[in-house]
């Protein structure tokens, strides 16, 4: 999956960040931007800080992108406008995938209900997160009532995100 990104020190912003295409993928505890035509950025899932949703009002018209935060850099991730490269889902395609390494199979109590997390895709082409138990999936939309601190957290952010994605897909 292509996306653009931007990398920058979290102390000095650029008033407008440079975007590089790059090709995404995981490899085990690893997120990888490979960068074209060479290069690579790699960090490690667990030295993310936060990700959070953003609007980047400096295209015209904005982008929709994510801003993924580490401790000595920060990167932005959005898409680009040429429609022949990059697929119109691909920001909730690209979060998806994160969270799927992030939350996936973690184990938790949700409103007293032990299960497994999983990220679902729905008949509308949006993601869903769910909580497998013994004997049906639950929908979860409250990440309050998960007990474990950082795993909450997390769903806390995912569900931010998928919320405002899903809010470029119903625009158009």
């Amino acid at each position: 999956m292509l996306v653009e990104i931007a990398t920058y020190s979290p102390i000095n912003p650029p008033k407008f960040p440079i975007f590089k295409v790059a090709k995404v993928e995981i490899q085990g505890n690893n997120l990888i931007f490979h960068i074209k035509p060479s290069g690579s950025i790699e960090i490690n899932l667990k030295a993310i800080i936060d990700v959070t949703p953003l609007t980047l009002n400096f295209f015209k018209p904005p982008r929709k992108a994510i801003l993924i935060r580490l401790t000595n850099f920060n990167v932005l991730v959005t898409i680009g406008k040429n429609p022949l490269a990059y697929e119109r889902d691909s920001l909730l395609r690209f979060v998806s995938m994160l969270y799927s390494t992030l939350l996936g199979g973690v184990i938790v109590n949700y409103e007293g209900k032990p299960g497994t997390l999983r990220i679902v895709r729905r008949s509308n082409g949006m993601y869903d997160l769910a909580l497998v138990t013994e004997s049906k999936v639950i929908s979860i939309s409250d990440w309050r009532k998960i007990e474990n601190y950082e795993v909450s957290r997390r769903v806390k952010e995912l569900l931010e995100l998928l919320e405002f994605l899903g809010e470029e897909e119903q625009e158009e």
